[in-house]
């Protein structure tokens, strides 16, 4: 054990702050079909990988989150949320990217009028790349870390180069890597330890049709890619897991109303603490099948807790398949 958590774990990938105006509905424009909102308040949460960070730490372990932010108001706001929950982190900057920002319009109860995003995802230049990887490196030398999450959302920080070379420290310092891809970067982030992809982006990545049988799916993923333990999301369908020969379906939990934002990042940071703490894949599955749920069954971005997971009982999760 590491101090007070169980898990001492980094995060590199892209963060994201997440704004909440809460608006009530007025009427129809009459000067184009849009809504006219009255603003009631608004709220920040965190978003893309430092949800991540948030999960890890909301599950018991320490968590310490890399990379981009703007030199600007958002920036700053990410930075003190992350603060609040005692998550350390570190941000690199270059002048013209902006912190990513999503920015949805909502009702009193979360239900988006639209989303307005910024963003600029254009790659880092390899000086920043090579900035990034020896801080990290510098981290990881002190042989006290247990795993590295890659939370890729294809939004400029984890270039080719740049997990190349992650992927091979990681191995030098013998620390598991877990990767969330987006479908630039499949090939690459399929050569860490546990990967897991959802069914958009394994669409994506085979360029195959959206009806397509969700067998057919994983046969041609685990034909095309070199990973032996992995987890597939699959929404509504519930998940696919892999582990050597071991492999099998779960289906989802029935949520009234759910809200699918972050799920991912959820079923990610679970994914990685099962599997630290030794648990089998049938067990690791389940725990992340329940961890998406609990995130789902709240409203907006929300970081899951164990109590949270526990609610969904293992009696309501039949196999399929």
């Amino acid at each position: 054990m590491h101090e007070s958590y169980t898990y001492r774990i980094l995060i590199l990938g892209d963060a994201m702050l997440d704004a909440y105006v809460h608006c009530d509905y007025l009427r129809n424009s009459p000067e184009a079909n849009v809504p006219v909102l009255n603003h009631i308040s608004e709220e920040y949460r965190l978003g893309g990988a430092a949800n991540v960070a948030a999960n890890i730490k909301s599950l018991g372990s320490e968590a310490y989150l890399i990379g981009l932010a703007g030199q600007d108001d958002e920036g700053r706001e990410m930075f003190k949320l992350l603060k609040n929950r005692g998550i350390r982190a570190k941000f690199f900057s270059e002048a013209h990217r902006p912190t990513i920002l999503k920015k949805r319009f909502v009702d009193r109860d979360y239900r988006q009028f639209f989303r307005l995003d910024r963003e600029l995802t254009e790659y880092i230049n390899d000086a920043l790349a090579q900035e990034i990887f020896s801080f990290l490196k510098e981290i990881l030398s002190d042989g006290k870390w247990d795993a590295i999450i890659l939370q890729d959302y294809n939004k400029g920080l984890l270039s080719s180069k740049l997990i190349t070379d992650v992927l091979e420290l990681a191995k030098q310092y013998r620390v598991k890597v877990f990767a969330d891809p987006k479908h630039k970067n499949f090939d690459l982030l399929a050569r860490a330890d546990f990967f897991k992809p959802n069914l958009n982006e394994c669409i994506s990545y085979l360029e195959a049709s959206k009806d397509i049988q969700v067998q057919e799916l994983v046969d041609r993923i685990e034909k095309k890619l070199d990973c032996s333990n992995m987890i597939v999301t699959l929404g509504d369908r519930g998940l696919y897991y892999r582990s050597g020969e071991k492999f099998g379906y779960l289906s989802a939990y029935q949520i009234d109303n759910p809200d699918v934002s972050g799920a991912g990042d959820a079923v990610i940071a679970a994914t990685c603490i099962a599997m630290l703490e030794g648990m089998t894949i049938e067990e690791t599955a389940s725990f992340a099948n329940r961890a998406g749920a609990a995130s789902c069954d709240k409203p907006g971005i929300h970081s899951v807790t164990r109590a949270e997971i526990a609610q969904f009982g293992l009696e309501n999760q039949g196999k399929t398949g």
